[in-house]
C-alpha cells in the first residue's frame, strides 16, 4: 500500500484536522498485516514484506469508506483530497443523487445506503480491497446491517481465495473490514461470535494529540436548556478569549431561535440603533407586490378547476370494483430470478397567524416534525435591552447548522467569519462527528437530543426529547480540542452526567425493521434471522411485526416446513420489490400501478411520498405577509375543491404540487408558453433567462414547498423512473413534465392504489354515543379516528384538507404522537375494498355458505348479490353513507364477473392491520375493527380458509361456481339451452343446497372440478384449453346430470 494509502485510513480514524500520527503509523499497519484472513498463507511477515505485499494488493482496488451522512461523506472526501494533494477523480465521494466517482478513483467516501445498494448488485465488493466503516458508534441501521453483510462477504472472498476459486473470471483478494470510531462499544463488535466467529479481531488504539478540554458542569440543571444556553454563550463572549462558539440543541426551530437571540443581542457596529424587538419592517418593492398579485391571479385562472367540477358529486354508477389484481405480476419478466409526514401552513389558521419578525433569523423547514415554534418571552427580550446597554464586546456570527439546511448555507460555517466577528455555530447532533468546524475552542452542551421513537406494537412514532450518552457528551467536547486547548460548559450537573446512558441506544432497537427483514430475507432464505450477524440483534417482536406487515404487503409468504412449524419465505413479489429504493409499501405500489395505467401518476406520489418535509412550516421565516399566506393557502385548496378530490386527500394535494411545480419549471425554461403573470413575479423575463433555476426557487419557496425537498423529489422520480424501465420490459416511461390531472376513475384507482401499499395502516371513524358524554368531549371526538392496536382516539393532521371531514374508513402513511396521536398523509377508502386489496388484513367468522332458505328461488337470490356486490364496490365518499347494514341479513354467495370469483357475506368481518402483534401487552380487548355487515369477501379467500379450513373453503366455492356455471350466469350463451327448471321444483340450485352432495351426480360433478381447483371461469378456460380429458369428462357429467335431473 502506498504511504499516502496509510495515512488516509489513519487520518479518518482521528486526525481530520492536521493531527501527527506518524508514531502510530508503522504499528497499526503491522497490525493490519498481521490479521490471518489478510493474508494468503498467514507466516510471518517483516514491516519491508509488507509493505511490498499491500502495494500488490492494492492494485485494482478501491478504498471504500462510509459515512453516517451526506453532508460527512462530502466534506471529508474534500479535506483527504487537499491533505494528499489529489484531485476529486481520485478521492471522491458518492451520495444519492451526486456522485464523482471515476474510473480512476481510489478512494472513494460514500454513505452507509449507497454500500447497500450495491451489496445487493455484488454481494463480494469485488471492487474494494478494503472497507471502512466510520463513525460506527452512530450504530444506524444501515451500519449495522453493512457490518453484517460484510463480514460474510470477508469469509466468502477469504475461502475463495484460499481455494483459488474465480469470480467473474478473476480471483479476488481477501477483503479487509476496518471499523473505526472514537467512542465505539467495543464488545458489541470484538465478542460478537457471530460477527467474527473464528477469534475476535484485534483492536487498535491510537492515542490521538488532542488537546486537552476542560469540561464545566452546572451546579443546577436549568429546565429550559435554551436559555441557559444562550446566558452561556453571553457570558463567553464578553469574557472569554477569541474562538469560535459552537452550542448544542435539539432541532432547527431551537438554532434558528438562539441565532436570533444572539444576533439581536450582538448586532454589527452599524446596527448599534436598530430596535432590540424586532419592529423594524422590511419594505417590499412595488415589483415583487405586483409580482406576487399578478402570479396570484395567475393561480386562480390557471389552475382553479371548472365551476361544475365544484358540484362533482361521484354517482353510484360511475363506480366500479377494484380494478387491481393482486395475482398478476405481468410487469415481472418469467425468466427472471426471482426501503412522512409533511408539514405545511394550515390554510385554516393563515389569516389568524402573526407577522413574524423581520429580525428573526430562520430557515425553511424544520428538523423534524414535531417542532414546536419557540417564541421570544419577555425575560429573554429584557436580557437583550440590558446587554445592549452594556460595554460592547464586539458582534457575534450566529449560523445555524442541521441536516436539512441548504448545502450552500452548511458550507458557510466552515469559512471564516467576517473581520472582529466571533463564530457561534448552533447545531444540532450532525455536528457531533463526522465533521470538524474550523476555529472552536469552546462548546456549550445542552445535554439534550431530539430521536425519533418507534412503538413495533402498536405501530406509532414520536419524536422525543431526551438526555444524550455519556458516549455523546464526550464527542461533542472533544469538538473543542482541535485547534487548541478549549473549553466545554455542559448546562447540566455531574450528577445528570452519571446517570446517563454509557452509549446510545443502537437505531435497530428504535426504529421499524421492515427493510432490513426483507433484505435478509433475500440472502438467508428458511435461515432464521436471529442467525444473521449483527451487533446488536433487532428485538423478537420487532422482527414479528415487520414480518406481518410484509406478509400483508405479500412480499413474504408462510409455508409449512418439514419440522411441522411454518416458514416465512420471500416470494417473487418481495424479490422483485428489493431491486426498487423506496420502502417496500411503496415499491408494492408501483409494482401494481402499471395495471391500471398509473404508473406516471404512482412515481409521483411515491417520489413525493419518500422525501419528509416538502412543505414550510408554520415556523419557517417564508411567509412573512398575509398576502403571501393566503396566496400559499389558495395553491393547496385548489388541489382539494372538488368531492373525488378531497377524497384523495393529502395524495391529492401532493400529486397536484408536483405536478403545477413541474409545469411552471416548463414555462421557466421555455418548453411550453408561459402563463400569464408567472415571468413577471419572479423577476422578468431577463432575470428568468439568465437564471431560470433561480427564478423556479422563488416561484417554489412562495407556494410553500421547501425547495431542497421539491428538488429531492424530481431526483428520485428520475431514478424510479430510470430503474422502472430497467426493471419492467417494455414500459417506456417518461418524465412528463405537463402531466394532467388524473380522471374521476383513476384518482378512485389511485386511492385503491395507496391502499395496496397500505393495508396495515387503515383507521375507522369513531362511534362517539350521543348520550353520556360532555358536549366538549362530544366537540373533541368529532373527528376522531379508530386503529388496531391503539388505545384512545386518534385524529387527522390539522393540516390535512381532511382534518374536517368524516369518512367511514381512511388509509393513511403514519401515525406520530405529539401532544395527541395524529394520522399524516390521509385517504378516503372503501372499506369494501379491504378484502380484496389487503386480504392479509382482515378475519371473519361464520361465513354464508348458503341461501338464506334453500326454497329461495335462484334468480332473485343471484339479483340480490349482485346487487349487494355492485354497492360495495361503489365510492364511500359520503359522510352518511346508504350502505345495507342490517343486523340480521347478510349477503349470501354470488358471482363477482369482475373479478372473477365467488363472493359471500359472513356475520363477522374485521379489519385486523396484521402490524401488530396480537399478544403485546400493549394491546387491549377490542383491538381490532368491524367492518359494514354488506361487505363481502371472497368465499376462498385467506381469511375464509382461516376460518373454515382449505378444503371446505374450495367446496363451497366450487359448488356455487358450478351452480352459476349451470344457471348461464358464467357463460351466458349457456343460458338458452339451459332450461331453469329440467323437473317439477328442481332446478341447478340443487348444487348449492346444504344436503345437494347426498346426489351422487352433484357429488361426482363437484368433485371433478374440486380435484382441478376450478372454481372460476380462468381457470375453467385454462383447464378447457390445456386438457381434453377434461372437456371429455365434464360434457359427460353434465349429459349425465341433466338426464338425471
Amino acid at each position: 500500500m502506498k504511504k499516502s494509502t496509510i495515512r488516509v485510513i489513519l487520518w479518518s480514524y482521528s486526525a481530520k484536522m492536521e493531527l501527527e500520527l506518524k508514531e502510530n503509523a508503522s504499528r497499526t499497519l503491522l497490525t493490519l498485516c498481521k490479521i490471518k484472513f489478510y493474508r494468503r498463507n498467514g507466516e510471518k511477515n517483516c514491516y519491508e514484506k509488507c509493505l511490498k505485499k499491500k502495494r500488490n494488493y492494492r492494485e485494482g482496488y478501491m478504498i471504500g469508506i462510509t459515512e453516517p451522512r451526506r453532508v460527512a461523506a462530502i466534506s471529508v472526501a474534500h479535506r483527504v483530497g487537499e491533505e494528499l494533494n489529489l484531485t476529486p477523480s481520485h478521492v471522491s465521494y458518492h451520495i444519492r443523487y451526486d456522485k464523482e466517482v471515476t474510473k480512476e478513483t481510489q478512494i472513494k467516501f460514500m454513505t452507509d445506503g449507497i454500500l447497500l445498494q450495491e451489496i445487493k448488485q455484488d454481494f463480494e465488493l469485488s471492487k474494494y480491497s478494503v472497507i471502512i466503516v466510520d463513525e460506527a458508534h452512530e450504530r444506524s441501521i444501515y451500519s449495522d446491517v453493512i457490518l453484517g453483510l460484510i463480514s460474510l462477504a470477508v469469509r466468502l472472498r477469504r475461502r475463495r481465495f484460499t481455494d483459488n476459486i474465480p469470480t467473474n473470471g478473476k480471483i479476488l483478494l481477501p477483503l479487509k473490514l476496518i471499523i473505526m470510531s472514537a467512542t465505539l462499544k467495543v464488545n458489541d463488535f470484538a465478542e460478537n461470535r457471530r460477527l467474527f466467529p473464528h477469534k475476535p479481531p484485534p483492536v487498535i488504539h491510537i492515542e490521538s494529540r488532542q488537546y486537552p478540554v476542560a469540561c464545566h458542569f452546572a451546579k443546577i440543571t436549568h429546565p429550559d436548556y435554551l436559555k441557559a444556553a444562550f446566558r452561556k454563550v453571553v457570558s463567553i463572549h464578553k469574557t472569554s478569549p477569541p474562538g469560535g462558539i459552537l452550542v448544542f440543541v435539539t432541532g432547527q426551530q431551537e438554532a434558528n431561535t438562539l441565532c436570533s437571540w444572539l444576533t439581536r443581542a450582538f448586532p454589527k457596529m452599524e446596527d448599534q440603533e436598530v430596535n432590540i424587538n424586532g419592529s423594524e419592517k422590511s419594505n417590499k418593492t412595488n415589483g415583487d407586490r405586483n409580482g406576487r398579485t399578478k402570479l396570484k391571479e395567475t393561480f386562480e385562472l390557471t389552475t382553479s378547476p371548472n365551476p361544475s367540477s365544484n358540484k362533482s358529486v361521484l354517482n353510484e354508477k360511475d363506480q366500479f370494483a377494484t380494478g387491481i389484481d393482486l395475482n398478476n405480476f405481468d410487469i415481472i419478466p418469467a425468466d427472471e430470478e426471482t426501503e412522512i409526514g409533511h408539514t405545511r401552513i394550515n390554510p385554516k389558521e393563515t389569516v389568524k397567524m402573526e407577522v413574524k419578525e423581520p429580525n428573526k433569523v430562520v430557515d425553511n423547514v424544520d428538523d423534524s416534525d414535531d417542532v414546536e415554534e419557540v417564541d421570544d418571552d419577555d425575560d429573554i427580550l429584557g436580557q437583550i435591552s440590558e446587554i445592549r446597554n452594556e460595554s460592547y464586546p464586539g458582534p457575534v456570527y450566529a449560523l445555524p447548522f442541521y441536516s436539512l439546511l441548504p448545502p450552500e448555507r452548511q458550507k458557510i460555517v466552515f469559512q471564516s467569519p467576517p473581520e472582529n466577528h466571533r463564530l457561534v455555530v448552533v447545531a444540532t447532533n450532525v455536528a457531533e462527528t463526522s465533521i470538524t468546524i474550523p476555529n472552536i475552542r469552546f462548546v456549550v452542551d445542552t445535554g439534550k437530543v431530539k430521536t425519533k421513537v418507534y412503538e413495533p406494537a402498536t405501530g406509532t412514532s414520536s419524536f422525543e426529547i431526551i438526555w444524550i450518552s455519556q458516549a455523546s457528551a464526550e464527542q461533542r467536547a472533544g469538538r473543542a480540542g482541535r485547534v487548541g486547548p478549549g473549553h466545554c460548559y455542559r448546562l447540566y450537573s455531574s450528577q445528570i452526567f452519571s446517570s446517563m446512558e454509557q452509549f446510545s441506544v443502537p437505531d435497530i432497537l428504535l426504529r421499524p425493521v421492515d427493510e432490513v427483514v426483507l433484505m435478509l430475507k433475500l440472502y438467508l432464505g428458511s435461515t432464521k434471522l436471529t442467525l444473521f450477524p449483527l451487533p446488536t440483534p433487532p428485538l423478537p417482536q420487532a422482527i414479528e411485526a415487520a414480518e406481518r406487515r410484509l406478509i400483508a404487503l405479500g412480499a413474504l409468504k408462510e409455508i409449512a416446513n418439514t419440522s411441522g412449524g411454518v416458514s416465512r419465505l420471500i416470494t417473487d413479489a418481495g424479490k422483485w420489490m428489493t431491486r426498487i429504493p423506496v420502502p417496500a409499501r411503496f415499491a408494492r405500489m408501483l409494482l401494481f400501478a402499471n395495471q391500471c395505467q398509473l404508473m406516471p401518476y404512482a412515481v409521483i406520489l411515491v417520489a413525493a411520498l419518500s422525501v419528509p418535509h416538502l412543505f414550510l412550516s408554520q415556523a419557517s421565516d417564508t411567509p412573512t405577509s398575509e398576502q403571501e399566506k393566503t396566496f400559499q393557502s389558495n395553491f393547496v385548496q385548489q388541489f382539494v375543491r372538488s368531492k373525488e378530490d378531497l377524497c384523495l386527500g393529502d395524495l391529492a394535494v401532493l400529486l397536484g404540487t408536483i405536478c403545477c411545480l413541474d409545469r411552471y419549471a416548463s414555462q421557466l425554461n421555455g418548453l411550453i408558453p408561459a402563463e400569464p403573470g408567472i415571468i413577471e413575479s419572479v423577476g422578468g423575463k431577463t432575470y428568468v433567462s439568465r437564471d431560470p433555476e433561480g427564478a423556479l426557487r422563488q416561484l417554489v419557496q412562495r407556494c410553500g414547498v421547501r425547495w431542497n425537498a421539491y428538488k429531492e423529489v424530481r431526483q428520485l422520480r428520475k431514478q424510479l423512473t430510470d430503474i422502472l424501465n430497467a426493471v419492467i420490459p417494455d414500459l417506456d416511461l417518461s418524465i412528463d413534465l405537463c402531466l394532467s390531472k388524473p380522471s374521476s376513475s383513476q384518482i378512485i384507482q389511485l386511492r385503491q392504489l395507496f391502499l395496496v401499499g397500505s393495508p396495515c395502516q387503515i383507521a375507522k371513524k369513531l362511534n362517539v354515543s350521543v348520550t353520556g358524554l360532555p358536549g366538549n368531549e362530544r366537540r373533541r371526538l368529532r373527528y376522531a379516528y379508530e386503529i388496531p392496536g391503539k388505545k384512545g382516539p386518534v385524529f387527522i393532521d390539522s393540516n390535512s384538507p381532511v382534518a374536517r371531514e368524516n369518512f367511514p374508513f381512511i388509509a393513511y402513511l403514519e401515525l406520530h404522537t405529539t401532544s395527541k396521536p395524529f394520522l399524516r398523509s390521509v385517504c378516503a377508502i372503501d372499506p369494501g375494498w379491504i378484502p380484496f386489496l389487503a386480504p392479509h388484513s382482515y378475519a371473519v367468522s361464520e361465513l354464508v355458505l348458503t341461501d338464506s332458505a334453500d326454497s329461495l328461488n335462484a334468480t332473485e337470490t343471484k339479483t340480490t348479490n349482485q346487487n349487494v356486490s355492485n354497492e360495495s364496490t361503489g365510492d364511500v365518499c359520503d359522510n352518511d353513507s346508504a350502505k345495507p347494514n342490517s343486523p340480521v341479513s347478510f349477503p349470501t354467495p354470488s358471482y363477482d364477473a369482475e373479478r372473477d370469483i365467488i363472493v359471500t357475506g359472513a356475520k363477522s368481518i374485521t379489519y385486523i392491520g396484521l402490524g401488530v402483534v396480537p399478544d403485546s401487552s400493549e394491546l387491549f380487548d377490542n383491538q381490532f375493527l368491524d367492518l359494514p355487515s354488506w361487505v363481502v369477501v371472497p368465499i376462498n379467500g385467506v381469511a375464509a380458509i382461516q376460518s373454515i379450513g382449505f378444503k371446505e373453503s374450495l367446496t363451497w366455492s366450487v359448488r356455487w361456481f358450478t351452480r352459476y356455471l349451470l344457471e348461464g350466469v358464467i357463460f351466458p350463451e349457456f343460458k338458452m339451452w339451459f332450461p331453469s327448471k329440467i323437473k317439477k321444483s328442481i332446478s341447478p340450485h340443487i348444487v348449492t343446497v346444504s344436503w345437494g352432495v347426498i346426489r351422487p351426480e352433484v357429488r361426482s360433478l363437484v368433485s371433478i372440478l374440486v380435484s382441478d381447483k376450478i372454481d372460476s371461469k380462468r381457470k375453467l378456460l385454462q383447464q378447457w384449453e390445456s386438457n381434453i380429458q377434461c372437456k371429455c369428462i365434464m360434457i359427460l357429467y353434465y349429459d349425465k346430470l341433466f338426464r338425471y335431473l
